[in-house]
């Protein structure tokens, strides 16, 4: 059973915290210590944990990635339209990272949300529509082809990149519906989607994720992490 944590950018000063998803360092070093020694006591449903850093943030190289001992325990969720942007990751950094064990996964072409919620109901996915880009955010509901754009494109600059297979797109904001789940399916692209529902990972093709925010202390997302139950979807 695995823990799987999601960060977003990491800053060195709490003063240059700009929204709730971003965390200092200490932060981020004092939470992954705590949860070494809830494994290490043995009271925990999870045997291991895995850190995913989502959006590729320039952050990462800089403050996360000297600090990092094993790679294997890392994955950065890419989105391949702010890749060599300022203040994002760059194609040579992602090769480095991938050869020395860190997983890289899709994040789709723009962070498109492949979901959509208008007021508190999950809209469907509508029927065919234009192969092409959206923007990025929680705009309308998207096509069946533009949830394909998002799963292929972003998966094709990859894998060329890297010169391998693609296993896992991270959904944006963590929506899906019933039917990106299918087309990814029947597309075969990835063999794991990515949420933020808040389960620990049993191996199921939708892999839940606990999402780390600096609004609650260490001490209350500790507590909601040894909450975490399995789910079975």
């Amino acid at each position: 059973m695995r823990l799987n944590l999601i960060f977003h950018n990491i800053v060195k000063s709490e003063k240059d915290i700009n929204n709730k998803y971003t965390v200092t360092l200490d932060y981020y070093l004092q939470l992954l210590d705590q949860i070494e020694q809830l494994l290490k006591s043995h009271k925990t449903l999870f045997s291991s944990y895995h850190v995913y850093f989502d959006d590729g943030y320039i952050s990462f190289h800089d403050i996360v990635y000297p600090k990092i001992k094993i790679f294997s325990k890392y994955t950065l969720a890419i989105v391949t339209n702010s890749l060599n942007k300022e203040g994002f990751l760059t194609d040579k950094m992602l090769i480095d990272y991938d050869n020395k064990g860190i997983s890289i996964s899709s994040h789709g072409v723009s962070h498109s949300s492949l979901s959509f919620y208008e007021k508190g109901v999950l809209q469907s996915t509508r029927v065919n529509g234009k192969y092409g880009n959206t923007p990025r955010g929680q705009n309308k509901p998207l096509s069946e082809n533009e949830v394909i754009f998002q799963f292929k494109e972003s998966q094709k600059y990859l894998q060329t990149l890297l010169n391998h297979k693609i296993n896992e797109f991270v959904l944006p904001y963590g929506l899906y519906n019933n039917r990106t789940v299918s087309l990814n399916k029947a597309g075969n692209y990835y063999k794991y989607m990515s949420t933020c529902d808040e389960y620990l990972d049993s191996g199921q093709s939708l892999r839940p994720r606990f999402l780390i925010d600096h609004e609650n202390t260490i001490e209350q997302t500790i507590l909601k992490i040894q909450n975490l139950r399995i789910i079975l979807k």
